[in-house]
């Protein structure tokens, strides 16, 4: 019913980490140690590569919560002024149980070995040949982010997000083009 919106980004902070982008807002500040391009896709391909197994989690943990939606132990039994407490008991936790037999099945041990053996593998092959498009959307954003605004401007506090923002180089013009899109879509 357009009430959910689904991300193309595991978050929001993920569309401004674009080397490119960044490389501008260093040059612009005037920060002392000056990194390359590549330099700093190596960065942001060296601090994903420590995430894969937080990323794994997140993902598999996400997928069964998605999943699961809501535990509902409603009653099936019809509910009347004057129906026994003990009957909306048993219905309740036949209701549970049912729940509970369902999702074991649907959670199975194999199934969570599968998925997490599916992530580690999606994940390792974003960042096969550095940092890429699909290693951008997939890594937890706000971790990397901060990390490179650590690397590469020290003590200083930059949001390296805010002045990509407010920045009208192309290449800054260009990174915040699909999150004004997701902006004017809400």
């Amino acid at each position: 019913g357009n009430r959910l919106i689904f991300l193309p980004y595991y978050h929001i902070e993920n569309t401004f980490l674009v080397p490119e982008a960044i490389f501008r807002i260093q040059q612009k500040l005037g920060v002392a140690k000056q990194y390359t391009v590549e330099q700093i896709k190596d960065m942001l391909t060296e601090f994903a590569k420590q995430q894969i197994n937080r990323c794994i989690s997140m993902y598999v943990t996400s997928e069964i919560r998605f999943k699961a939606g809501n535990f509902d132990t409603s009653t099936d039994i019809r509910i009347e002024p004057s129906t026994p407490t003990e009957n909306i008991a048993t219905g309740i936790i036949e209701k549970k149980n049912l729940r509970l037999k369902e999702y074991s099945s649907n959670f199975s041990d194999a199934f969570i070995q599968e998925r997490v053996a599916y992530w580690k593998q999606k994940l390792a092959d974003s960042l096969s040949s550095g940092w890429s498009e699909d290693a951008r959307k997939l890594f937890y954003g706000k971790a990397l982010l901060n990390q490179l605004q650590q690397k590469i401007f020290g003590a200083k506090r930059v949001s390296i997000w805010e002045h990509i923002i407010n920045d009208d180089d192309p290449s800054c013009v260009e990174t915040i083009k699909e999150l004004r899109q997701i902006i004017d879509g809400i």
